[in-house]
């Protein structure tokens, strides 16, 4: 019996471990998608403010491990790999920090804002559809503002950087603090859906199968750290 209970605690561990690598790595490939693919080519009007984006998308990411595991204390671990990766990148291929200082904030300040809101929100979010969604946009909007202050301190961007101006900051949240707030609401209230239909269709599968589909989902981690760390230096 105990043994069987050690079993499924090491299973467990196995499984969120490999989800955290798994989410974080996605976030960081989805980032430098916007980055290098979609914001630096011709023709999206988004090469401004996307900090607010890349926020969003890591946060949904943070949702779909929080409807499946349930545990605030696992979510900061997704952002740590995002950021980790991407030092980890640029310090291989001697590239200056400089270029990620920006983005990694927003990954930190958004993965910090998630974690304080849903562990202050406690089980209620668990039964209330309109509190997650407003967990996810108080994040969003905590975060903006944090990144706002602290990113005009540390190596700020030029366009963090026409915004330091009298009635910057209004100016600032007035876009970009409403697309952090929207967009962070809507996509940890899917990434939770999601993560609790992924809770109860793995429930479903026989120890072998889950097995499987974690392994799986490791090689898929390594694919998307392998392919982040390529996007960074075509893009440095």
């Amino acid at each position: 019996m105990k043994t069987e209970k050690n079993e499924i605690l090491k299973n467990r561990f196995f499984d969120s471990l490999v989800a955290i690598l798994l989410l974080g790595s996605l976030w960081g490939l989805l980032s430098e998608i916007i980055l290098t693919c979609a914001v630096l080519s011709q023709g999206l009007p988004f090469k401004g403010g996307m900090a607010g984006y890349i926020t969003a998308i890591g946060i949904g990411m943070m949702g779909i491990a929080f409807g499946k595991f349930k545990k605030p204390s696992l979510l900061m671990g997704i952002p740590l790999v995002t950021i980790l990766s991407k030092l980890l990148a640029l310090s291989i291929f001697n590239i200056p920090i400089v270029a990620r200082v920006n983005s990694s904030l927003a990954i930190l300040v958004g993965g910090i804002a998630l974690t304080a809101t849903v562990t202050l929100a406690g089980n209620n979010l668990f039964r209330n559809n309109l509190l997650r969604l407003a967990s996810g946009m108080s994040a969003g909007f905590m975060a903006a503002i944090a990144f706002f202050f602290i990113g005009m301190r540390i190596i700020p961007c030029p366009y963090l950087l026409s915004f330091n101006r009298a009635g910057g900051f209004r100016a600032f949240m007035s876009f970009d603090g409403i697309v952090w707030t929207v967009f962070s609401g809507l996509l940890f209230y899917t990434g939770y859906w999601l993560g609790t239909q992924l809770k109860n269709a793995s429930s479903d599968l026989r120890s072998a199968q889950s097995l499987a589909c974690s392994s799986g989902s490791a090689w898929v981690a390594i694919c998307c750290l392998v392919a982040m760390v390529f996007l960074i230096t075509s893009g440095s």
